[in-house]
């Protein structure tokens, strides 16, 4: 596929998974000025830990804003992907329901559970089952309206969870954020995205270069810290998208594990590629880690992309991470040639299920 035949690409992404990239920051925006609206009880603030339940990518939000949170939040935030409440879930515990199609029964099957234990209950959705549910019960939440978000698939709404789900805690109080702050990294997210857009040319666009650099490949992304959440996104984007196996490591726990790992099978040296994510807000330590792992990994004759975040804070670094991985994952799913928005394998497995 060339990149520069702009109408073939359009006509294979029929679901206008495109339209929904260039929109992720009118999500965060639209997220942010809509949450500010809502009003929550003041002993929401009165809490011992958070909990949010939540699958695929109405999860992928809340792994965003807990790694970007780390040194804010003063609770212990656990995200589960199950049918089950965690056995410390009581009264002093804020619980959030998160499923953008409102459908997902894994959230669903916990409603019952949390509320009989008097968890502070809170929900992010776009409607379905769950907008009834907590209707009904009269439980706050964040209905999503998905202006922005053209493809109709939840993972690329992410903007609309993570400004969501970070709108819901700074409503609680329980984190701080100024809407000056978010207004800022959109602002200049929208400057350096122009360069990633389609109508770009390889010469001038990074994010269509490493799709082409990672094409035919297993990816491997690497970072740390605040990044992890992002890095999650990045991976399941690949996998979603891009139909293209992928998974992250972040240091410094790789380096006591995966660097003897990379000798076999022999096969490495052809078949993975990594991508570094490289941030001058990482720690010292994290940032000498970096170097001395790029360096085993070319040792062992593997690929090494590295990517070097320019934001000047860190919640701008976390939506730049997520926003390329958006195209770089759209470019390799063109070089796939498949329909970016669709995922067949997923939608088998469900419809499996219902039997």
């Amino acid at each position: 596929m060339d990149f520069d035949q702009l109408t073939k690409i359009k006509s294979l992404d029929k679901g206008n998974y495109l339209g929904s990239i260039e929109e992720f920051l009118p999500q965060v925006q639209q997220a942010w000025e809509e949450v500010k609206r809502i009003t929550l009880p003041a002993e929401y603030a009165e809490v011992d830990n958070l909990v949010l339940n939540g699958m695929g990518g109405s999860a992928l939000g809340a792994r965003v804003v807990k790694a970007l949170l780390t040194e804010k939040l003063k609770i212990p935030f656990e995200i589960i992907n199950n049918y089950s409440v965690p056995a410390f879930v009581n009264h002093r515990t804020l619980f959030i329901f998160s499923s953008y199609s409102g459908n997902t029964e894994e959230v669903l099957a916990t409603i019952d559970e949390t509320c009989a234990r008097g968890a502070k209950c809170l929900g992010i959705t776009a409607g379905g089952q769950l907008r009834e549910i907590l209707t009904a019960r009269k439980i706050p939440f964040y209905q999503i309206k998905p202006d922005h978000n053209p493809s109709g698939q939840p993972r690329a709404g992410v903007g609309y969870a993570v400004a969501g789900i970070l709108g819901l805690l700074n409503q609680t109080h329980l984190v701080s954020f100024q809407e000056s702050e978010i207004s800022a990294a959109v602002s200049w997210l929208e400057e350096i995205s122009r360069q990633w857009r389609l109508e770009i040319p390889v010469s001038e666009n990074l994010a269509k270069q490493l799709a082409l650099q990672l094409n035919e490949k297993i990816v491997i992304l690497v970072g740390a810290e605040f990044l992890e959440g992002s890095l999650h996104v990045f991976r399941n984007q690949l996998n979603e998208t891009a139909k293209n196996f992928a998974d992250y490591f972040l240091l410094s726990e790789l380096n006591h594990h995966l660097l003897e790992g990379l000798s076999f099978p022999k096969s490495n040296s052809q078949n993975l590629a990594f991508l570094f994510f490289n941030s001058s807000l990482f720690d010292s330590r994290i940032q000498k880690r970096a170097i001395v792992t790029r360096e085993v990994v070319t040792q062992n004759q593997i690929p090494v992309l590295e990517y070097l975040c320019t934001g000047k804070n860190k919640l701008t670094q976390v939506l730049e991470v997520i926003l390329l991985g958006s195209w770089v994952s759209f470019y390799l799913a063109v070089l796939h040639n498949v329909d970016p928005s669709l995922i067949p394998w997923v939608d088998y497995f469900k419809d499996k299920l219902k039997n």
